[in-house]
């Protein structure tokens, strides 16, 4: 049994979409009649779903938003019929909860907007317009927020992380992208180049424009691969770590319009 998940990571609230579909197996006579019988699904042992029919292509999907925050191994038990023995097709879906939310101003502020305020607080530069962007660690609640120097300052609880880049008066550092664990990741000039802290590696192959600031963002591909992607104001998206390259739509090409401003893998 073939099975599958809109989405195999979703956030807590997040439709997702399970699909299933009866195959026969090797030794199948040919001509036979296409299975009949039903598919239902279930967390573990708990029915999510009613027992569905197969439709077009022996198939049979369930769309649920219910699922609680956590790893759950999904199944689609199929019932079987008089020429199709019962089978049981099993994925896992992740479910992670939205606990936080919370708005960076340009002084370093942190303003929570759906959520407790944090333990503690990172810089602040009351006046001075020079925070750019904010990363979360995987619990939600800690984590960085880059100024335009290129400092990178915990808040949160989390680590102090060693950075490999500093540019002390120059308003230089763009974005940052963290590493699922938490432990490094890498800070974006607006020249194109990729600064590691922390523990991330170095990485290579990403776009470079000595003189021009003009890159924007930075993202990891999910995975803790170390590649990703850099957004240039004209709405390039530009690989770099081995990642592969990606055919624009012409609607997200911004040529001589400085207006590309982020990029966001999910």
């Amino acid at each position: 049994m073939m099975r599958s998940a809109s989405h195999n990571t979703a956030v807590v609230g997040t439709a997702v979409t399970f699909s299933a579909q009866v195959t026969a197996g090797a030794g199948t006579p040919g001509g036979q009649a296409p299975p009949t019988g039903t598919i239902t699904f279930k967390d573990g042992s708990t029915s999510i779903s009613s027992a569905l029919p197969l439709g077009a292509g022996n198939q049979a999907a369930f769309t649920t938003s219910s699922l609680t925050p956590g790893s759950h191994s999904i199944n689609a038990v199929y019932s079987g019929d008089p020429a199709f023995v019962p089978s049981t097709g099993t994925m896992t879906e992740t479910v992670t909860a939205f606990s936080s939310l919370y708005e960076l101003d340009g002084y370093g502020g942190m303003h929570p907007v759906s959520s407790p305020g944090l333990p503690d607080k990172p810089a602040n530069w009351p006046g001075w317009k020079i925070a750019r962007a904010i990363a979360f660690r995987a619990d939600a609640q800690s984590g960085y927020v880059l100024d335009g120097w290129g400092g990178v300052h915990p808040f949160g609880g989390a680590p102090v992380l060693h950075a490999t880049a500093f540019w002390g008066g120059w308003d230089i550092a763009h974005s940052i992208a963290l590493d699922p664990d938490g432990a490094g990741g890498y800070v974006l000039d607006g020249w194109g180049g990729l600064h590691q802290f922390g523990n991330a590696p170095a990485v290579t192959g990403g776009p470079f424009w000595r003189g021009w600031d003009i890159a924007r963002s930075v993202a990891l591909i999910p995975g803790g691969m170390h590649m990703g992607y850099v957004l240039d104001g004209w709405g390039g998206v530009h690989p770099f770590g081995g990642a592969p390259s990606l055919t624009m739509p012409s609607s997200a090409a911004f040529a001589g319009k400085d207006i590309g401003r982020a990029i966001a893998i999910r």
